[in-house]
């Protein structure tokens, strides 16, 4: 599936719909054991540039969302809403993701890249964990600030029978009440499984 270039929060941040393959993790990639709904924070080699600045670590949440900063939480429940009031910007595949030893995050840095891989990860379905799994992966280009979203494959069975937990917000968000665009269908916008996010040049 493909997914077009959409504007996901404001005129400050251009989407374009470069296309970066999937990058399976390598020998060298390491798994940051995060436990359900939980949050660490990831040193990089070289800061990130971001539209609010520049930072040198990123904080991982388990439930499909990586931070410029510590504090946006560990919430479970998707909400467009909560999405652009966090404190710091974020980028998102939000969902209430069932984390395990055996099906984790993976983090490494190839080429001045960092990728982050939520590898084989299941969704709950009911309350407890569910059979079917999920592979995508977010991948922060140090030198320009550009990230990409890159979807292998999605759990579109699993129903969660936790409160709110059963959605997906995917994108990105500055924060600090971010102006709403509006929704979209991603599934009808196109036909790519990446997206990339470049902050323009000042």
């Amino acid at each position: 599936e493909v997914l077009s270039p959409v504007n996901l929060c404001d005129s400050t941040d251009a989407v374009q719909g470069i296309g970066n393959p999937y990058v399976p993790p390598s020998v060298g990639a390491v798994s940051l054991n995060l436990a359900d709904d939980g949050v660490t924070t990831v040193n990089l080699s070289a800061p990130f540039p971001h539209p609010s600045g520049a930072t040198s670590a990123l904080e991982v949440c388990s439930n499909g969302f990586i931070s410029v900063a510590p504090g946006n939480g560990t919430s479970y429940q998707p909400n467009p809403a909560n999405l652009r009031n966090r404190a710091f910007a974020s980028f998102n595949v939000w969902h209430d993701w069932a984390l395990s030893p055996a099906a984790n995050v993976w983090f490494e840095e190839v080429a001045g890249v960092a990728y982050f891989t939520w590898l084989n990860v299941p969704s709950y379905n009911g309350t407890v964990v569910g059979t079917v799994t999920s592979t995508f992966q977010m991948q922060f280009d140090l030198s320009t600030g550009s990230v990409d979203i890159v979807f292998l494959g999605m759990d579109n069975t699993s129903v969660s029978g936790w409160q709110a937990g059963d959605g997906y917000v995917v994108g990105y968000s500055p924060g600090g009440g971010a102006i709403d665009p509006g929704s979209i269908d991603l599934s009808a916008a196109s036909t790519s499984c990446s997206w990339a996010w470049t902050t323009p040049a000042s």
